[in-house]
């Protein structure tokens, strides 16, 4: 026989004869009964700041407005003193959302239509103070308005 078939022969018995001791036997014996393990019991607080309910979108539904009611809100936003009565009304304190910001973009478009007439207002009392012709321009401005209801009632006549 070879030397290396000799040495597992000669080892293979001793591996088999050798015993472990007792204190390991002790230790790897498997328990009588199984163990019970309870997990222990944590209460967990909720969180005040990131923790957010969506419950009240459920209950609160927007309303939402079609082509035709943005049609009938200009009109009514128009008449001349409950329209815009109605403007500030439903601008501050409208129940509906989408009727409240129709009703703002209306004033903030309101307010840019009276600086606008402000400002030719303006131009147009220094162009006439500037002109050199304050009472002729005026008594052809006071004559052109005298003259323009009777010319709308010939005109309408006519047709």
């Amino acid at each position: 026989m070879s030397e290396r078939r000799r040495r597992r022969s000669d080892t293979a018995p001793m591996l088999q004869q050798q015993t472990i001791p007792e204190q390991l036997v002790q230790v790897y014996e498997k328990p009588e009964a199984p163990i019970e393990y309870e997990p222990p019991q944590i209460q967990y607080e909720p969180l005040a700041a990131p923790h957010r309910s969506y419950d009240h979108y459920e209950a609160v539904k927007p309303k939402y407005m079609g082509g035709w009611a943005y049609v009938f809100w200009t009109i009514v936003f128009t008449l001349p003193v409950i329209g815009i009565i109605l403007v500030v009304i439903f601008s501050l304190a409208g129940t509906n959302t989408n009727r409240k910001k129709f009703a703002r973009s209306f004033l903030c478009w309101l307010l840019i239509d009276v600086i606008i007439l402000i400002a030719l207002v303006v131009y147009l009392a220094v162009l006439i103070k500037n002109s050199g012709l304050n009472g002729d321009v005026l008594t052809a401005m006071d004559a052109f308005f005298k003259a323009l209801p009777r010319a709308i009632e010939i005109a309408m006549n006519n047709m």
